[in-house]
Order: C-alpha cells, then sequence, then structure tokens
C-alpha cells in the first residue's frame, strides 16, 4: 500500500519502512503478527488505491508519511 501511495518503488520512505520492519517488528512476535496482518490486507486497499488518484494523495499524506515520520524520529532508538 505504501508504494502504491508513493507511486514508485524506489522511494527513500519506503527503505525507511522496510528498515523498521526488519529491525524492529519482525523481531518479535506481535510486530510479525502486524506485518503478517500488513500483508493480507494491504494487497486489495493497494489495488483500491491504485486507481484513484485522490485517493493515493491522501493515504500518503495522512497516513504513509506520519508513520515515516515517526520511524525517522525515533531511528536513534532502534537503529543498530
Amino acid at each position: 500500500m505504501a508504494t502504491v501511495a508513493y507511486g514508485t518503488s524506489s522511494a527513500a520512505e519506503l527503505d525507511t519502512l522496510k528498515a523498521f520492519g526488519d529491525e524492529v517488528l519482525l523481531q518479535n512476535s506481535l510486530g510479525s503478527r502486524l506485518v503478517a496482518l500488513y500483508y493480507e490486507i494491504s494487497p486489495p486497499l493497494a489495488d483500491f488505491i491504485s486507481e484513484h488518484e485522490a485517493l493515493r494523495t491522501l493515504v500518503r499524506e495522512l497516513l504513509v508519511d506520519p508513520v515515516v515520520w515517526v520511524v525517522e524520529a525515533t531511528e536513534p532508538l532502534w537503529r543498530d
């Protein structure tokens, strides 16, 4: 879904989210379940979002960008 929101798979923000997922979320059972849930519900949502430019913008600006901001702001706490 984040890839669709940015319109490219090479956005730097996606690298930040992947690093957080790999280094934090996938290191514990709750985080692993959240990642699994994301990958379960994300494809149909991404398909729908990809067909609506205004929705892509809203998802990016109101959901994904704030999450990326928090992850980047807390990076010294979780990055090895």
